[in-house]
């Protein structure tokens, strides 16, 4: 509304308007006058300082240097009525995207809380023991004496968990900083010592020899809860054969004499050194099949026999069935070892674990590199040798050709060249093979004495209490109980350096555990007030107290310490029980899917084992980070992205980042990229610039008017006044009722772009005239600036949790915000009621949306009209253009829209209702969602052949509209509104410009 006229002298004026001139004879005379008198005198109105021009209190472009005026305070944890238990990131390396949702998604649950007046608590926490620091800080250097490994691993540690932390807070993530913990803490680790000794007095932690994941990079124990499936692993596949020391008696007759053998397939040659037994089905049906090449009895599953010369490539006839039988005829007959070891009889015994998808009929027996295997020997009493040691390679026990070999690369190789014409068929196959998540690399299965936590004894507790665990979202739910049910026995022990001793002697004559609760008590004790390096460090007679020598009848030099350290994931596991007040449950853990098999099930186990109770009321999950391309970001593939560069992009705006956090959720993939980002910068700036509009135009608001919120809606707002609010007021009930209870982060988002981009376009464009042409003070406008107020304040409190600075921006802007934080004041309580100035907002905000809800559907159906009606060409013969011949930014500018009563009955009465609102100034609030000159109902004959006539579908209704062009009609040069008989301001602007 930039505009400028031309006023002539008064006194020639006044002397005009006495003349009897019409219309076009005085602006006539008027024009002579200006073109003859020499040095006419006039001057230029700046329509432009006449209008209520908008104070804007922050630019659009985005502020690196904007944060938060004053970080809220947080209160202690053993104070909070909230609490959300922070599970410990890893303490190795710099903060990923994975980190940032994160962290983001948790600072979420708690601004939301404390708005509605609770304290909450986070207190940080860092992961700071295991393989990954230790890994990173001895390389391939695996001579390193442990101290120094232990030295070298704290610093990386401690380096690593500061620089995290000082990106958790450029996130705007309000936590307990200043009490964040860490696996470090002697408190901590006092905790995990005296909670091991608890779980063994209870029976829940046995030392036993059994058969454990085993990782040759790490040459350590590792769980099921660190392993991940390659589905390309490449193993050979291998049919070999094991002779029967006698021919079984339902072989022919004529082929008495021919040496009968066993066919057994398997994918790991290298166990062979350690068969013990062969194992078939009872049930299953055999055949005995004839190779004519070699003259051996081959014994292998019917179903199976007449695969047998595909298998070895050979001709069909190579192969011939002479016989058939059930397994219950093979019990007890024995074999030869197919390595020829002699030291006993090995027998065909029958078992129950005999799978028809794979494999031969007959399973090759290893006791100590499987669990069904080890079960099946310990019930048969079956020897078991250990012949792998902790670097993975065959001992001298295997022999010597086996001896020093690594199983898994020219161990295999030279089991398969010792078995010889053995072989009946080898080839490759790819399959899913268990790695270690860590390093990326096979492990295999190995004998070994560790310590267990006995799941099979907690797997009905555990699930029990999760049973009365709330899980978000509720469809992840089972994911836990394939890490409960049939879990086999959670191996806690690690044979490495960098972590928490396990508190344990052993007998130097029998290698047995000296598990003493005096004992562990003084090194729970000790740990707890100096650390844990003492029991690396002291020598025996320094570490063990003359008491308990005394007590177990030893010296110092019969016992040994024990060097193992707990699982990392018992470690984690116990954080409940360090940080936690005692006897309080976490109201919820926020962490990504893959916890379900680390710190969610560990911590439900060790709690439900200790308490008899979860740890936690609420589990909440969301997924993995990607690239653009849905890709796994790693450095490989050169595609990643730190959060920090992501930041600079954005000019250092956090609020983005946040948006993005809010915008991916829980969803199961969150893609980062630079394109999603630029989406969502823009996206960002539209809000901003919405906040911008309506606080540059409440400049001018007195400040009586600021305090609103015990204050009911006046009773004269128009129907678009009533409808802004409502539309906010659903936007509220939606957050705050079912959003952010639910942790729709995304909805909130999808939902407030939408708001947006409809106050902008229909309530926005139909008060600008309004704001910036009205009197200051005159009742209209205050009448919007209060509705503008009003929709600020509950927009506020609705992104308030996702977009801090923001936030904080605006409530500085209204200046509310002297000594307090908009977070603490919407937290504070709202003037002596039940409930903080935040909840009453909402409550207020609520309320609107249910009074005039009908007014949605409305506003709704004229929009579409509008829309409807820009879509039609305007015949115009004099220029090939058939656009509307209004502005560009209202093509409709000049339209006088009659709506005829031959329309859908329903229609006709929303939109009469909207076009019986009218101002002071005779615009209806039908005519400003157009945003056209006039609009009238009439009759379906009248004025039809002056215009043109249209049919507009909105949704299922149908419109009749008679659609005329205001040719006669000038625009204002103030408000730039064609509502002007002539070039000269309209009524209600002459009014307001002084002569």
């Amino acid at each position: 509304m930039c505009c400028e006229a031309v006023a002539w002298d008064a006194s020639f004026y006044f002397c005009v308007l006495k003349m009897p001139l019409t219309h076009d004879k005085v602006w006539s005379l008027l024009r002579r006058q200006f073109l003859s008198v020499s040095g006419f005198h006039y001057r230029r109105v700046n329509y432009k300082a006449t209008l209520n021009s908008p104070v804007f209190p922050f630019a659009i472009e985005l502020d690196h240097k904007v944060r938060l005026i004053k970080d809220p305070d947080h209160g202690k944890i053993s104070d909070a009525n909230f609490i959300l238990h922070d599970g410990p990131p890893y303490a190795n390396g710099p903060v990923h995207f994975g980190h940032a949702l994160n962290k983001i998604l948790k600072d979420f649950v708690l601004r939301f809380h404390k708005i509605h007046g609770k304290t909450v608590s986070l207190v940080p926490g860092w992961d700071c023991h295991g393989l990954p620091i230790e890994l990173t800080v001895i390389g391939n250097n695996f001579s390193l004496p442990p101290a120094d490994v232990r030295i070298a691993s704290l610093q990386r540690a401690m380096t690593c968990m500061a620089k995290q932390m000082s990106s958790f807070k450029d996130f705007n993530v309000i936590a307990d900083w200043n009490n964040a913990y860490s696996t470090l803490d002697h408190s901590y680790q006092s905790a995990v010592i005296s909670s091991f000794y608890e779980l063994y007095a209870k029976g829940f932690i046995v030392r036993e020899p059994k058969p454990v994941y085993w990782s040759r990079a790490t040459r350590s124990a590792i769980s099921e809860s660190e392993l991940e499936y390659n589905a390309d692993h490449e193993s050979p596949s291998v049919y070999f054969l094991v002779e029967l020391n006698t021919q079984p008696a339902w072989i022919p007759t004529r082929l008495r004499g021919h040496p009968t053998w066993v066919v057994i397939w398997t994918t790991t040659p290298w166990t062979i050194a350690a068969n013990e037994a062969v194992i078939f089905s009872s049930s299953e049906k055999y055949a005995a099949v004839l190779d004519n090449h070699t003259n051996r009895i081959l014994l292998i599953a019917h179903y199976l026999a007449q695969s047998l010369a595909e298998l070895t490539s050979s001709p069909a006839s190579r192969f011939e069935l002479v016989a058939c039988a059930t397994g219950d005829h093979f019990e007890n007959y024995v074999y030869k070892h197919p390595l020829g070891r002699c030291d006993r009889p090995y027998r065909l015994m029958p078992g129950d674990f005999i799978q028809r998808e794979k494999g031969t009929g007959f399973v090759h027996c290893a006791p100590s590199h499987g669990k069904e295997d080890f079960d099946f020997a310990k019930h048969h009493k079956l020897p078991l040798r250990s012949l792998v040691d902790s670097e993975t390679r065959f001992t001298d026990e295997a022999g010597r050709d086996l001896a020093g070999r690594f199983v898994q690369d020219d161990g295999n190789s030279a089991v398969i060249h010792g078995l010889g014409d053995r072989v009946l068929a080898l080839s490759r196959i790819r399959h899913n093979f268990p790695y270690e998540w860590r390093t990326q690399q096979p492990v295999i299965k190995r004998l070994s004495e560790q310590w267990f936590v006995n799941t099979e004894k907690l797997e009905s507790l555990a699930m029990e209490a999760y049973a009365g665990v709330d899980v978000f979202p509720p469809d992840r739910k089972p994911m836990m109980n394939q890490f409960i049910e049939n879990r086999p026995f959670w191996c806690i022990s690690r044979q490495r350096t960098w972590g928490v001793p396990i508190p344990v002697l052993y007998r130097k004559l029998d290698n047995s555990a000296i598990v003493d609760a005096d004992f562990i008590g003084l090194i729970a004790d000790r740990v707890g007030r100096e650390g844990s390096e003492f029991w690396w460090t002291e020598s025996s007679t320094q570490l063990i107290p003359a008491s308990c020598l005394e007590k177990w009848n030893l010296t110092p030099d019969d016992v040994l310490r024990g060097m193992d350290i707990f699982d990392v994931w018992f470690e984690s596991g116990l954080s409940w029980k360090a940080v936690l007040p005692e006897n309080r449950i976490a109201d919820v853990y926020l962490e990504g899917l893959d916890q379900f098999r680390g710190w969610f099930s560990s911590s439900l186990l060790l709690s439900t084992a200790l308490t008899g109770r979860p740890p936690f009321r609420t589990i909440v999950v969301h997924g993995f980070t990607t690239d653009s391309e849905g890709r796994k970001m790693s450095k490989s593939l050169g595609n990643v992205i730190a959060p920090e560069d992501m930041l600079r992009k954005c000019n250092g705006e956090v609020d983005v980042l946040r948006r993005w956090a809010a915008s991916s959720g829980l969803a199961a993939r969150s893609s980062a990229g630079t394109k999603s980002f630029a989406a969502h910068t823009a996206a960002y700036k539209k809000l901003r610039n919405m906040f911008r509009f309506i606080l540059g135009n409440l400049h001018d608001l007195p400040a009586a008017g600021l305090d609103w919120l015990d204050q009911p809606l006046p009773q004269d707002l128009s129907l678009l006044e009533k409808w802004c609010l409502c539309l906010i007021g659903r936007f509220c009930d939606d957050c705050f009722n079912t959003f952010y209870p639910n942790y729709r982060y995304e909805s909130i988002i999808a939902e407030g772009d939408q708001l947006v981009s409809r106050l902008s376009t229909v309530y926005f464009n139909a008060i600008k005239d309004s704001l910036y042409c009205d009197p200051p003070a005159s009742e209209r406008r205050r009448m919007i600036q209060k509705t503008l107020l009003y929709a600020t304040e509950a927009l506020s409190v609705c992104f308030a949790p996702i977009l801090p600075n923001l936030v904080e921006e605006v409530a500085s802007s209204l200046h509310r915000t002297a000594s307090l934080s908009h977070l603490e004041r919407m937290a504070s309580p709202h003037r002596g009621a039940d409930c903080s100035t935040g909840s009453a907002i909402v409550r207020t905000a609520v309320s609107w949306a249910s009074n005039h809800a009908d007014l949605l559907d409305a506003v709704a159906l004229a929009s579409t009209l509008r829309q409807e009606i820009a879509s039609h060409q305007y015949p115009n013969a004099e220029t090939s253009r058939s656009a509307w011949p209004g502005p560009a930014a209202n093509p409709l500018a000049r339209l006088h829209v009659t709506v005829t009563t031959d329309s859908d009955g329903e229609c006709l009465a929303i939109l009469k209702r909207l076009n019986e609102d009218v101002d002071a100034e005779g615009y209806s609030t039908l005519c400003k969602i157009l945003r056209c000159v006039s609009v009238e109902i009439t009759d379906a004959t009248a004025r039809r052949g002056e215009a043109l006539a249209v049919t507009a579908n909105v949704g299922t209704q149908r419109v009749s509209c008679l659609l005329r062009i205001a040719d006669h009609t000038a625009q204002c040069p103030r408000c730039r509104l064609y509502n002007s008989s002539n070039a000269s301001l309209c009524q209600r602007c002459a009014s307001l410009v002084p002569i």
